[in-house]
């Protein structure tokens, strides 16, 4: 072969192995995508009846006390993923705080910091938490464990269970008090 040609000869190869890995790739994104919980698309809410239960995961309180979501069936569920380091969803803490204020008695709160051990850990979020003076109950996903039951990709996102465990309402971007007020008071008098 040619010194000219050579180049050449690698530089298209090197496009055809690229090309492979990206249709692997998205295969298996796509894999991974369908055997996610029935939730709504990126950036649509879900509110329908006879949704599909959410799957039970662990998380863990600030003092080491492991809960799961299988404990809070009984009252309808708000379950919002956040971390410290997104914007949108420092911007959402003050409704959550209100909703709970509001709600708190008759509706279970998980408001999951989702820790990685370095941008986010269970010190900075608990410290975060504290500086800003909310009593939502706080849990921590150490292991991914919820996030994974959620399919979450986006924070904030935010879902509400009925009283049996069934998605409600499905948000990837930061919620209202408004929107979820509404979807809590006719849970509640259901």
């Amino acid at each position: 072969m040619s010194p000219v040609k050579k180049p050449i000869v690698l530089a298209i190869v090197l496009v055809l192995v690229l090309a492979a890995s990206g249709i692997a790739f998205a295969v298996v994104n796509a894999a991974e995508r369908d055997a996610a919980p029935d939730v709504a698309a990126a950036g649509e809410e879900k509110e329908e009846a006879g949704a599909a239960i959410f799957p039970d995961f662990t998380v863990q309180t600030v003092d080491g006390e492991l809960v799961s979501l299988s404990d809070m069936k009984g009252k309808p569920v708000v379950i919002g993923y956040w971390a410290t380091w997104c914007p949108y969803c420092v911007d959402e803490a003050p409704a959550i705080q209100a909703l709970y204020e509001t709600y708190g008695e008759n509706v279970n709160f998980m408001m999951i910091d989702l820790v990685d051990g370095e941008q986010e850990t269970v010190e900075s979020g608990s410290a975060w938490i504290e500086e800003q003076g909310y009593t939502y109950p706080v849990y921590y996903d150490l292991t991914g464990d919820a996030a994974y039951a959620g399919s979450v990709y986006y924070l904030p996102t935010t879902f509400i269970l009925d009283a049996e465990g069934k998605v409600v309402v499905y948000s990837e971007s930061a919620v209202s008090f408004a929107e979820v007020s509404d979807v809590l008071a006719s849970l509640l008098t259901k």
